[in-house]
């Protein structure tokens, strides 16, 4: 019986690791920060102040990218627990 009931969840345990594996790997970006000299030259003539404005702009827009994913998967969830609840 355990397996089966296990077997009948596994595409949603591997759905939910799957998940939480794509937001550790942009944790890890966010973590340990964008350098804008490596990629784009043009921001390093621009100075030291403006550097960090737009690498806490970077910054604010991954942590808004990272809270619209966990939403977007949050609603996926959603619909398998109703789907679970109606079967």
């Amino acid at each position: 019986m355990i397996n089966f009931i296990d077997s009948i969840f596994a595409p949603v345990l591997q759905f939910l690791n799957m998940i939480i594996s794509k937001l550790a790997g942009i944790g890890t970006i966010a973590a340990k920060g964008v350098r804008l000299d490596h990629y784009f030259g043009v921001f390093g003539l621009l100075g030291p102040t403006w550097t960090g404005v737009i690498t806490s702009f970077l910054a604010a827009f991954l942590f808004v990218f990272i809270l619209f994913m966990i939403q977007k998967y949050n609603r996926v969830l959603l619909w398998f627990k109703d789907l679970i609840k109606w079967w």
